[in-house]
């Protein structure tokens, strides 16, 4: 989703696009908010977060959770060890994958990716 503010230096929230030259004149909040549809799509937006009831915190929380599982979901190269013996690990949790050749490490969950001559 497309932000819809930004902080300032001195640390207040603004909309950005009230002060583009395209918008507003860059004059920020004017007669014209009333009929804006910025605003409409301000409101709609806050609508949408209230609805679902969680709290900024939760909402980080979450966020943090979805990020750690795209990256596992992300395919890493499975580690290749080992001259006369070869063998394989995970390249996140290091477990060995010498007998299994699975698309996830069935240890950690890490989605696995394969050089097609092992």
């Amino acid at each position: 989703m497309k932000r819809l503010t930004a902080i300032s230096n001195a640390g207040k929230a603004y909309y950005p696009y009230c002060y583009r030259a395209d918008t507003c004149d860059g004059e920020g909040e004017t007669e014209k908010c009333r009929d804006c549809e910025f605003s409409q799509q301000i409101c709609k937006t806050l609508a949408a977060y209230e609805n679902t009831g969680l709290t900024p915190e939760e909402i980080n929380e979450y966020a943090e959770k979805y990020r750690k599982l795209r990256e596992r979901d992300t395919a890493k190269d499975v580690i290749h060890v080992g001259e006369r013996k070869v063998w394989y690990r995970c390249p996140v949790c290091e477990a060995d994958l010498s007998h299994i050749k699975s698309e996830f490490c069935p240890f950690c969950g890490q989605r696995l990716k394969w050089m097609e001559e092992w």
